[in-house]
């Protein structure tokens, strides 16, 4: 058992005298000093004499409000993990929490194994952040350099909405390197903070629960208490992204080939999870060493079988969306076989198969207009590959592929010999008139 001096310090403060007793029981049968306050301003008084690395503290409580108190306390010790539990959960008060910072945000009834385990992590996090080294880092903005115990070493891609980092964290004794996304709040008001949150806490637990060799593993994610963010922690991939190879000379036939492939088979795992990923596009879709395949970016992932609406909103990238995203945001895993049509036309034909002056120009074109045959652009164009392209991109879903495993099905059967020139038979040429529609 550890003595007084080298056990970890938790603060509990709530104005209720059991929840208070409960939490020093089990926190103390867990080997932490614990010490208690019945509100914010006893809190303070307490900090100000000792040094607590943790604080639990209820939201609504006379005086001072726990968010309030999280508020002081980043302004004392903006290392001091906060985790927020509320008998009246409020998405105010959870955006509120995650901007300032909280560690973790707990609705009672509250089970004690998950306050156990949620302050358990909170020690997690401040050994590993004393663990990092400080060399090849970068500081962000606000003079940190550290996002959730892991160390930034530099920035990989940034968007709107947010920006990705190459990260490290040591790990089993060993230096490891990660992916690391976060999203920015950006002159936001609270409701679109909070629906951002939203799509962003999606994006973690539908990845992390997908296991599949062409998908990218999500090995973290939680809210910062160096920085009021939450984030995502990913496996690095060392690799480039289709985007920046799809107009190229590189890639072979077969290597197209592959690469559909083992998009599809990304799709069926996804699909048969209940998920809709809504945002296939060259960029979330990165090639490895051995032209290995990763789908990554759930941040617009919807399951199919979720009660949530995003009514208004245009999710997804405009140039892959399917006629019907353009009407609606219920849609389900046929849009995303649509955007991979798009994805291979682009690939193999080396234009995209619809372009407009604006969104509006392009929403019309999508939903209304065919593109051009490939083999009026490439005359010894494969003539089943042609087939294949036509039956994804059809408008009305019910005609296109049902699954993503068709698709790789029609791709197996499409042998070595057929990628040589093959111009349509004039009956093939019949059955091609009427699939592209």
């Amino acid at each position: 058992m550890k003595n007084s001096e080298q056990k970890q310090r938790v603060l509990v403060v709530d104005d209720d005298e059991l929840v208070r007793f409960t939490l020093k029981q089990v926190l103390e049968q867990a080997s932490y000093l614990v010490s208690v306050a019945d509100d914010g301003d006893g809190a303070l008084e307490l900090m100000a004499q000792d040094n607590f690395e943790v604080v639990v503290t209820d939201v609504i409580m006379p005086g001072m409000s726990g968010i309030e108190l999280l508020s002081r306390i980043r302004k004392l010790n903006d290392r001091t993990m906060v985790i927020i539990i509320t008998g009246e959960p409020n998405i105010n008060a959870a955006v509120e929490s995650m901007k300032l910072g909280a560690d973790d945000y707990i609705s009672k009834p509250f089970n004690v194994d998950k306050i156990i385990e949620s302050v358990a992590r909170a020690f997690a996090k401040i050994r590993n952040a004393s663990n990092q080294t400080n060399d090849e880092t970068i500081v962000l903005e606000n003079g940190m350099g550290t996002i959730g115990g892991y160390t930034v070493i530099s920035k990989i891609s940034e968007g709107n909405k947010g920006e990705v980092f190459l990260a490290k964290k040591i790990e089993d004794g060993e230096i490891r390197q990660f992916a690391l996304k976060t999203i920015k709040f950006t002159d936001a008001t609270e409701s679109e903070k909070y629906k951002t949150l939203e799509r962003f806490n999606r994006e973690a637990q539908v990845a992390a629960k997908i296991q599949h060799p062409n998908i990218v593993k999500i090995l973290d994610y939680g809210l910062s208490t160096e920085e009021p963010i939450p984030y995502i922690v990913m496996e690095y991939l060392d690799g480039k992204s289709l985007k920046k190879l799809i107009n190229n000379k590189v890639l072979s036939f077969s290597d197209k080939l592959e690469i559909i492939q083992q998009v599809a088979s990304a799709l069926q795992e996804i699909h048969a999870n209940g998920i809709c990923h809504r945002d296939i596009k060259p960029e979330n879709i990165m090639i490895g060493e051995s032209l290995t395949v990763k789908v990554m970016d759930f941040g617009v992932a919807k399951t199919i079988e979720s009660q949530l609406t995003l009514t208004g909103d245009l999710l997804g990238t405009p140039n892959y969306l399917s006629p019907e995203a353009f009407k609606s945001s219920d849609i389900d895993h046929r849009a995303d076989l649509f955007a991979l049509g798009v994805i291979a036309y682009e690939l193999f034909v080396g234009r995209r198969p619809f372009n407009g002056d604006n969104l509006f120009h392009l929403a019309h074109v999508i939903s209304t207009d065919r593109p051009i045959k490939p083999q009026t652009i490439v005359p010894d164009f494969p003539a089943k590959l042609q087939v294949i392209l036509a039956k994804m991109l059809k408008k009305d879903p019910a005609e296109r592929y049902e699954t993503a495993g068709g698709i790789i099905i029609d791709i197996d059967e499409f042998s070595a010999d057929d990628c040589e020139a093959s111009p349509l038979s004039e009956s093939a040429e019949d059955r091609y008139v009427e699939d592209w529609s």
